[in-house]
């Protein structure tokens, strides 16, 4: 019984994982709710991890690489996404590191923050830099980050 229980459990997982990649969480998650018991929860667990089919620092660092592509964001809301995804704080902390490394977040603050711009030409300074800010904001970026990127940005503006 154990035993069928395991295969429908990795069949259930594997449908997850057809879709798209996913942390050891979700799956833990997801195979919960559908009733399966703990032991067979971590037997499926270690099964496909196992199989290199779950790895949380692989899963970080493919959605970190995936939305800055569709989505250009700060690390701030990177960081709140993967910790909504059950990922460790300092893996996320590592894994966002490591990206940001050779990426200038200025640089993309200040490009979102350049095309943006173009939707603001009759509205006052103060009224724009204010737009900016939330609109940097709620993408992620740190007040400093926007600062850096406004300052340069709305100088060579005005």
């Amino acid at each position: 019984m154990e035993r069928e229980e395991f295969r429908k459990a990795k069949e259930y997982s594997f449908l997850l994982l057809s879709s798209r990649q996913r942390s050891v969480w979700e799956i833990e998650q997801k195979l919960s709710q559908k009733g399966y018991q703990e032991i067979i929860v971590d037997k499926v667990i270690a099964y496909l991890s196992e199989l290199r089919l779950l790895d949380d620092r692989e899963f970080a660092r493919s959605w970190i690489e995936g939305r800055l592509r569709a989505k250009p964001m700060g690390s701030h809301r990177l960081a709140l996404e993967l910790k909504r995804k059950g990922l460790d704080a300092q893996l996320i902390k590592e894994c966002l590191a490591e990206y940001f490394e050779d990426l200038d977040e200025v640089e993309i603050a200040r490009s979102l923050a350049f095309k943006r711009l173009k939707r603001y030409k009759d509205l006052t300074p103060e009224t724009i830099k204010r737009r900016l800010q939330n609109f940097l904001l709620r993408r992620g970026f740190s007040y400093q980050v926007i600062g850096e990127a406004l300052n340069d940005l709305l100088e060579d503006a005005y």
